[in-house]
């Protein structure tokens, strides 16, 4: 029986499972069963949440007519920070970038500052 013959009565998938019953790799090591903790209640070593300037000074509203605050949450160049440098939550600096721009709108605060980049 050659191999002309056997390609044609058993088909190319049933020569291409053999081939794959003969080069396998040995079974991948099962996980441990232990617990783990949730990620919520994992914290890494020396990584304390920092608190925000808002919980510092205990602010619980932002206003637009308060500039000073608001230059806080703004680059020289007028950008508003990102929440990783503001270390705001979300709802603080979602509140903050609507404050930030009601003040530009109302020209309490500039959409550009005059510094210079470079």
């Amino acid at each position: 029986m050659g191999t002309s013959e056997l390609d044609s009565n058993r088909g190319i998938r049933y020569i291409y499972g053999l081939f794959r019953k003969a080069h396998t790799t040995l079974p991948r090591p099962r996980r441990s069963t232990a617990k783990r903790e949730p990620k919520s209640t994992r914290v890494r070593p020396g990584s304390q949440r920092k608190s925000s300037y808002l919980e510092e000074h205990r602010i619980d509203f932002i206003d637009y007519k308060d500039v000073k605050l608001l230059q806080r949450f703004l680059s020289p160049q007028g950008k508003i920070l990102p929440r990783r440098l503001t270390r705001l939550t979300p709802a603080q600096q979602r509140a903050a970038t609507r404050a930030i721009k009601k003040a530009r709108h109302l020209a309490l605060l500039p959409f550009k500052s005059d510094a210079e980049a470079y």
